[in-house]
């Protein structure tokens, strides 16, 4: 689908997306925060613990999201000076950033539900769920190739999908999960909003809030460095090359990360089939990685992109970053299965204070 549609639109569009997103993405970092005790603690809970947590989750998160809508309104004219937002610019942008704020209210509820169908351990719905996404990111990309369709009109496709598949999932999840309506509502009170964050969010969700925080850096300054400081085209090819890598990173962490409820209780088993799993990963990520390397000239010819020997720097960096990446994912499955995650986060302020430090150049 990324194929067909960096093709189809200007490159100058395709970053100045990119570099929107990357400004929201500031926040929906925020509204994800606490998501992962409900995977952590709900396959190891009794039923009145479980509403109790999925309360707190959902009281935080609604009000985390008026909050956002309220800054979104008042922030605009901000926002168009952080990024330097040029004046021929300046239509697509104020567009793109209507859009995107109203599909603001689709991620909230999308976030939550499909953290609970894989705390539920729902696997074959969450597979269900990710072929209707996939298909329908495969239609509106072409649309958008078929009609010559622009970048602010491919983002009001992608948000009324998104509602729409906000809507099945929270059907498919309340449709097969006995969650009681008055419980959850009779949790939403401060005395248990309260003991649950302190037991069950604070010590397990900030630090991993942090790790995200982190990450947030490493995954979106050298897009701001790009889009405000070069060229919203040098963006875009960055962006291209890192929405290649991280396809491929993204789709066999996310695999790995949604066994965790299972694998949680196998690491603390010591059952040796995590070392098998570990070995056929690691085995599978390296074949992947030679496959990049000689396949350089065709992905160039795929995304319409030209040769030169900045973007062959920028290709080889990011597919040593994809090789590397494997073990942070999986040994980071070693530490969550434990009740404090503080080691994660001391481990990404390293990494990212370094990182920061070396950006720029």
């Amino acid at each position: 689908s990324s194929i067909i549609i960096i093709r189809a639109l200007p490159k100058n569009e395709w970053g100045l997306y990119v570099l929107t997103l990357a400004f929201f993405a500031f926040f929906d970092l925020f509204l994800s925060g606490a998501d992962t005790s409900l995977t952590r603690f709900i396959p190891t809970s009794g039923k009145k613990k479980q509403h109790q947590l999925v309360a707190t989750v959902l009281s935080i998160k609604t009000i985390l999201t008026l909050i956002y809508l309220f800054i979104f309104f008042l922030f605009y004219d901000h926002s168009v000076n952080l990024l330097k937002i040029t004046d021929n610019n300046l239509l697509i942008y104020e567009n793109l950033y209507l859009i995107i704020s109203i599909g603001f209210i689709s991620k909230y509820i999308l976030t939550i539900i499909l953290t609970l169908l894989n705390a539920y351990m729902f696997f074959s719905f969450i597979f269900r769920l990710t072929i209707l996404n996939s298909v329908a990111k495969l239609l509106i990309a072409l649309l958008v190739s078929h009609f010559g369709l622009n970048i602010w009109q491919f983002a009001i496709l992608t948000t009324i999908f998104s509602y729409i598949y906000a809507i099945v999932s929270f059907y498919t999840f309340f449709n097969r999960v006995k969650l009681s309506y008055r419980i959850l509502l009779k949790s939403i009170n401060i005395k248990t909003i309260k003991y649950t964050f302190i037991n069950q969010i604070s010590s397990y969700s900030l630090p991993l809030f942090g790790v995200g925080l982190m990450s947030y850096v490493k995954n979106y300054l050298p897009s701001f460095i790009l889009g405000t400081a070069v060229s919203l085209e040098s963006l875009a090819v960055f962006n291209i090359f890192k929405r290649l890598t991280d396809f491929l990173h993204k789709g066999q962490a996310s695999f790995i990360q949604g066994l965790y409820p299972r694998l949680f209780k196998m690491v603390s088993e010591e059952n040796r089939a995590v070392t098998k799993l570990y070995r056929l990963g690691l085995a599978l990520r390296f074949l992947v990685f030679l496959v990049l390397y000689f396949g350089y000239e065709i992905f160039l010819d795929v995304y319409f992109i030209n040769h030169s020997q900045y973007n062959y720097l920028i290709f080889l960096v990011l597919i040593c970053v994809f090789l590397t990446m494997y073990f942070a994912t999986f040994f980071n499955l070693i530490i969550q299965s434990k009740k404090n995650t503080i080691t994660v986060l001391k481990a990404s302020i390293f990494r990212a204070s370094l990182f920061i430090l070396f950006v720029p150049f």
